[in-house]
């Protein structure tokens, strides 16, 4: 969930080339119109129809990925130096996905505005080949057309019981109604075991990171727990970025009081043991 410019191979320069081939020049006019109606529409599926091509048609546009997916290009959006994956907010990234999956719109099979930066653990495995909901503005967040995906968007907050919490996430409910809908479901769709995993590790390992390897020799209160998960926020904001896996968990827990009593205790429950020992 995060802001990207364009790829500098946006446009139909890529493609031109192929428009002056026999096999293509039949859908010369069709598949450009396709491309033309994505830009205008920013890649919206509630705004961006599949083009007609028949089945032979289609099969090749797919095909064209297969044989470029391993090109320069693509390996440079595949290894951009970013500080989480622009569609889950892990700290890993590695993969492309096609915003449009190619399954559905094979004519943007090889269109660098629909191949975005995507990590492991949410392309494929749990976005899948959806690409919107049920009713219009559900739909995922598109990193190179929603200007609004710099800002934080999301949170993840921990549930009772706390000594073995599950963990919800829910967009940030100052976003306007249109947005909250498409955050829901970008969440709904991109999160997947991972993210359990991660959330459970670092709020197992909370209550010692925010009192550090010196920490203090007396119980803390809750404004004190609240300084220093800001900080932790800061730096998570700064270093991974504001809708990543981390920062949505502290900011979690930072609006949660009960969230907050309990570490608060857990805190104090550390600073005993480290005095015994």
């Amino acid at each position: 969930m995060k802001r990207l410019p364009l790829p500098p191979q946006a446009g139909d320069a890529n493609i031109a080339g192929l428009w002056a081939d026999a096999e293509w020049l039949p859908h010369r006019d069709a598949w450009a119109n396709a491309n033309a109606i994505y830009r205008e529409n920013g890649g919206n599926p509630w705004h961006v129809a599949a083009a007609s091509f028949d089945e032979g048609a289609g099969t090749a546009l797919r095909n064209l990925w297969k044989s470029r997916k391993n090109g320069q290009a693509v390996r440079a959006i595949r290894g951009a130096k970013l500080s989480c994956c622009p569609l889950c907010g892990s700290q890993t990234t590695g993969s492309v996905d096609h915003y449009l999956p190619r399954q559905h719109f094979p004519e943007f099979s090889i269109l660098f505005e629909n191949l975005v930066p995507a990590c492991v653990h949410c392309n494929s495995s749990s976005k899948g080949d959806t690409f919107r909901g049920a009713e219009s503005p559900s739909r995922f967040i598109h990193p190179y057309y929603d200007d609004w995906a710099d800002r934080a968007l999301w949170r993840t907050i921990p549930q009772p019981p706390f000594e073995a919490a599950t963990f919800h996430c829910v967009p940030e409910q100052d976003l306007p109604d249109d947005l909250q809908a498409i955050v829901a479901f970008h969440l709904d769709h991109v999160l997947g075991e991972q993210w359990r995993l991660f959330n459970e590790r670092f709020w197992g390992d909370l209550s010692r990171l925010l009192i550090g390897p010196t920490g203090p020799v007396d119980p803390i209160g809750s404004d004190e727990v609240k300084a220093k998960i800001d900080v932790r926020s800061w730096e998570s904001d700064l270093f991974n970025g504001c809708n990543s896996w981390q920062s949505a968990l502290l900011r979690g827990i930072r609006g949660s009081d009960e969230a907050v009593e309990h570490l608060m205790s857990r805190i104090g429950a550390d600073i005993a043991v480290r005095l015994i020992y």
